[in-house]
Order: structure tokens, then C-alpha cells, then sequence
């Protein structure tokens, strides 16, 4: 029972430290001041949209993952976003995201290639969305910019449509040998996310 309550304190006593550490980084003073100018109702609204993308982000993963439990993937997914805050890094989130899902699981692979495709599908979401918002601008935008998008969007599809044929996979096995025995690493991950494809 010691033991239980003081890995309870040490999660306190990291968790605090990590918020100060949260503080201490950002210019306090600036935000508080950028707060004050918005008015209740605009931070109520803030606080809804923030809280439905969490609501869907955790909604497309679990569509993935559906043996675990809703609730659970939802405190995942706001670890992580705390830990892409404070590491300034989606990839650290991600990380974090899935080794503490998959470290006591006999899926590991499977749920780090879940976070592989959730990934892939919520970019190619923001290009959709960065697209549409595209056509729906009045401003003149330069033409390499628009390009960007559409060729990040067919890229990102590209991707998603070639990891679903398996001899795309095994061609690219049978080239490079450096690249040869990456790729061998990842074929049981690849083969994982196939089944979610």
C-alpha cells in the first residue's frame, strides 16, 4: 500500500513540475494580457471547439481501436496533446501516446500502426480542410501556394492507397539492402496497418 501512495505523490510531484516547467517556458504576462481582451463568451467558444476536436480526434482513433475503451483512448489523446505542448512536438505526443497504450498489451504493433494511420488521416483531413479554405478565399493567393496543397494532398493519398498493396510493400523489400532491412523491421507494423486501411 506505501508503494501505491508513493507512486501517487511522484505522479503529483512530476505532473506539477512539469506545469511549472509549462510556465516558467512561456511569457506569462503576454498571455495573461490576451486573455483579458477576449470576452467570456469568445473563451466559452474556444473551449467548446477545443473540446469537440478532442471528442473526434479520440472518436477517429477508437473507430481504429475499438477493443479499448472510449474513455480510455480520450485520456490518451489529452496526455498527448499536453506532451506535444510541452515538447513542442506532435511526435513526442504520439510517442507518448502510444508506448503508454501498448506497454502492457500484446498488440503493441497494431496500436502503433493505429496511431501511424490516425496520423495519416487527420493529415490528409487538414489538407482537405486547407484546401476547401482555399477555394473559399477571396484574397489572391500565389500559385505555388495552391500547388502545395494539391500535391500534398495527392501525395498524402498516394501513400495511404500504395500501403494497401502488399507487392508495393514487398518490391520495395526486395530493393536497397540498407533499405532493405528497414523496411523489414516495419513489416509487421505495415501489415497492421493494411488491416486498418
Amino acid at each position: 500500500m506505501k508503494k501505491k501512495h508513493l507512486v501517487r505523490l511522484l505522479r503529483i510531484l512530476v505532473s506539477v513540475l512539469l506545469v511549472t516547467v509549462f510556465i516558467l517556458r512561456s511569457d506569462l504576462p503576454s498571455v495573461l494580457s490576451s486573455f483579458s481582451t477576449l470576452s467570456p463568451a469568445s473563451i466559452l467558444g474556444a473551449l467548446a471547439v477545443f473540446t469537440i476536436s478532442i471528442a473526434l480526434y479520440t472518436l477517429r482513433w477508437f473507430l481504429l481501436l475499438r477493443r479499448y475503451p472510449f474513455i480510455r483512448l480520450l485520456k490518451l489523446n489529452l496526455i498527448s496533446f499536453y506532451y506535444a505542448i510541452l515538447l513542442t512536438g506532435q511526435l513526442a505526443g504520439e510517442a507518448v501516446k502510444a508506448y503508454r497504450l501498448a506497454r502492457k498489451s500484446e498488440e503493441a504493433e497494431k496500436i502503433v500502426a493505429s496511431v501511424l494511420v490516425d496520423r495519416v488521416t487527420g493529415l490528409v483531413g487538414l489538407i482537405v480542410v486547407g484546401m476547401i479554405g482555399l477555394l473559399l478565399t477571396h484574397r489572391s493567393l500565389p500559385a505555388g501556394f495552391v500547388a502545395s496543397f494539391v500535391v500534398a494532398f495527392g501525395v498524402c493519398v498516394m501513400v495511404v492507397w500504395l500501403i494497401r498493396i502488399p507487392f508495393v510493400f514487398n518490391a520495395a523489400v526486395q530493393g536497397n539492402e540498407v533499405v532493405k532491412k528497414r523496411l523489414v523491421k516495419m513489416q509487421k507494423p505495415m501489415d497492421r496497418m493494411r488491416l486498418f486501411l
